[in-house]
């Protein structure tokens, strides 16, 4: 099974990245901060990098893993609180190959660990801006289907209220006649 290494400096994202990642089945490595990533990275198959740290920076040790030909080509993951497209388009080009907002849904983390690393293995020979497009395109999929569930659920609360005020229009013509 693959070993996932989860850097974070929040002892409660560790916890459960780490029972999620191994009651899955895979090997987990943690660390702190970026000295201890440092230390454990080697023979890792995959990152989950928090952004924010003391030291230094996920997204720092990530341009910094990806400059040593040893770590280069192990795929990271951003893991953040922050849900814009800023942080996002910075952790892409830091050269992370995905990017997830906490709280990161733990049912689905262990499939999306699979198929990166899948994705990874078998596309040596591509470059990793072709892994983050396809990463890329996946999400965006994912939120275009969750703005139509929206906008379906938004249109059917207008139609209800469209409905009620109908029919109160109704009753107050009745009344005042």
């Amino acid at each position: 099974m693959a070993t996932i290494l989860v850097v974070d400096d929040n002892p409660i994202n560790v916890k459960l990245l780490q029972r999620a990642l191994t009651s899955a089945g895979f090997t987990v490595r943690t660390a702190h901060d970026a000295a201890a990533a440092r230390a454990l990275i080697v023979g890792c198959d995959l990152v989950l990098m928090d952004i924010l740290m003391p030291d230094t920076d996920g997204l720092e040790l990530t341009r910094e893993l990806h400059r040593d030909p040893e770590t280069a080509r192990i795929p990271v993951i951003a893991v953040t609180g922050y849900s814009d497209d800023y942080h996002e388009r910075e952790a892409l080009a830091a050269g992370c190959v995905g990017y997830l907002t906490q709280p990161v849904d733990t049912k689905t983390l262990p499939a999306l660990i699979h198929e990166t690393i899948a994705r990874t293995r078998s596309t040596t020979g591509r470059r990793k801006t072709d892994i983050r497009d396809a990463w890329t395109a996946e999400r965006k999929r994912i939120k275009r289907e969750v703005w139509k569930r929206h906008a379906t659920t938004a249109l059917k609360v207008l139609a209800a209220v469209a409905a009620a005020l109908g029919a109160l229009v109704t009753a107050v013509r009745a009344w005042w006649k």
